[in-house]
């Protein structure tokens, strides 16, 4: 799996290429949990104190980007030559795997069909309970727009498949360096009080 940071909102215009590259890992449940963790980092998830003073995070932004993610690794072609790879623009997140979807995607909004092409991971994460196999992976992937009011865009042809998620600020500082990232998080948290 490849992931970068692109400090721009195409390759032409990033300067330099890219700011951040996840490194290998051992296996795909190590990419999950790094690529998990590092893409907390776009998101919105404010603290709300209950009535008997016990706080939550809402994560309902993040748990779209994990639909996307886990998606992104149930659902890969691992026998094309193409690697499964996240991009984050300044402006957006790009989800983009090897192979197409089983059936047109409008099909797929429609009903809950669950077909993973990798059915060994899936159960691998369902019993994690971090994915079910109920079919509602684009219902949660489509709650980004109704957090964000940025859309959600799907794309597949014959040899690949692709999730955008729409940032809601639509720039972002991503020089890579941890300052920054910290700087960003303190900034969303900032927004949601």
């Amino acid at each position: 799996m490849d992931y970068l940071e692109i400090p721009a909102t195409s390759y032409a215009d990033a300067e330099p290429r890219y700011t951040f590259r996840v490194q290998e890992q051992e296996n795909l449940w190590e990419y999950y949990f790094v690529l998990f963790q590092r893409l907390r980092i776009y998101v919105d998830n404010p603290l709300y104190i209950g009535d008997m003073g016990i706080g939550h995070e809402d994560n309902r932004q993040l748990d779209a980007l994990r639909e996307g993610l886990i998606n992104m690794i149930i659902h890969c072609d691992y026998f094309s030559p193409m690697k499964p790879r996240i991009r984050v623009f300044t402006n957006r997140i790009e989800f983009e795997n090897p192979g197409m979807l089983p059936r047109p995607i409008e099909e797929l909004m429609k009903e809950d069909v669950s077909v993973p092409r990798n059915p060994v991971l899936a159960k691998l994460f369902r019993i994690a309970k971090l994915c079910e196999n109920a079919g509602y992976g684009f219902d949660k992937m489509l709650v980004w727009k109704k957090e964000t009011h940025r859309e959600v865009l799907f794309e597949t042809s014959i040899d690949k498949t692709k999730v955008t998620f729409m940032l809601k600020d639509g720039k972002l500082d991503m020089s890579g360096s941890e300052t920054t990232i910290e700087k960003q998080q303190q900034e969303n948290h900032k927004k949601t009080e």
